[in-house]
């Protein structure tokens, strides 16, 4: 791939973004249905102290694993990819509404010109901000970069902390700082902790990556995030009775997911997705409900 053309030019102009209201909760989502329509089921004043860091899920081929690329790339599709992922960021832009987020495009970007058109308008047509991160192709980093100084609204670098957080990993971070040519202020550090398990030692890896990395430069948001965990299907938990009463999307999933649970729900069980949308939207509810509470 040709080396960035604006790669010299990226600290003219305005030395900052956008201003980011501080959010409460940043949730790793993908783009599904079920994910957005979950999102878009939010009352507005839950959506505006969450910023989620969606996920562009592979049009074709496996979930590739964390901080991996697939060679060959199983998607050698242009056009289809080009009018697949139209659709589906147009779609997120509609489900934000003017609201801030992250996206993530690691499973598709490859193919650059099927994805730049789309990205493109994302970062011209919404407060969205694109996302890049230390292990990806420097070409594709560029590139990401040049959208970002184009469209003003800063870049995420996500660092996934899949391993103990080491000096080495401050250096390649620095690196990749020097490579896009981007003033600190439009960087957004995303400390990608990953799914927490009971025992593990996800919490400390998290503790000791802001310890380590937030402080290299004055970045203009940092961000602890985890992906949302997959809501449990029928027949895996039993849920408590709903505590409150209100109309609420939180009080409504509450009792929606209790009357499922037991048979008394008007319309059934629902679908595998139908759960895991009213799952997620009770969760994300859940999570602002606390940390406002202690914020």
């Amino acid at each position: 791939m040709p080396p960035s053309p604006f790669n010299e030019e990226r600290h003219s102009g305005v030395d900052g973004g956008p201003a980011m209201a501080e959010p409460l909760y940043v949730p790793v989502l993908p783009t599904r249905r079920d994910a957005w329509n979950a999102y878009a089921h939010l009352e507005l004043g839950v959506r505006q102290r969450i910023a989620p860091l969606w996920t562009v899920v592979p049009r074709v081929g496996p979930e590739r694993p964390r901080g991996t690329t697939l060679v060959p790339d199983p998607d050698s599709d242009r056009e289809g990819l080009h009018h697949w992922l139209t659709l589906r960021l147009d779609h997120l832009i509609n489900v934000m509404t003017g609201l801030t987020g992250w996206v993530d495009t690691a499973h598709v970007e490859s193919l650059l010109d099927a994805s730049v058109p789309s990205l493109w308008r994302l970062t011209t047509g919404s407060s969205l901000r694109l996302v890049t991160g230390p292990e990806r192709d420097p070409a594709l980093q560029w590139y990401a970069a040049d959208l970002a100084f184009l469209g003003e609204r800063g870049l995420g670098i996500r660092v996934l902390l899949d391993d103990a957080p080491d000096e080495p990993l401050s250096t390649r971070l620095l690196t990749l700082i020097d490579r896009l040519r981007l003033p600190p202020s439009r960087l957004d550090l995303l400390l990608d902790a990953g799914s927490a398990e009971d025992g593990d030692d996800t919490g400390k890896r998290a503790l000791a990556a802001l310890d380590l990395l937030a402080a290299l430069v004055p970045w203009r948001t940092v961000v602890l995030t985890s992906p949302e965990p997959s809501p449990a299907l029928p027949g895996t938990s039993t849920p408590s009775p709903p505590k409150c009463s209100d109309a609420s999307s939180a009080c409504l999933g509450e009792r929606w997911l209790h009357a499922c649970a037991y048979g008394d729900g008007r319309d059934g069980s629902g679908n595998a997705e139908t759960w895991i949308r009213v799952g997620h939207t009770q969760h994300m509810n859940f999570i602002v409900q606390q940390l406002a509470r202690t914020a």
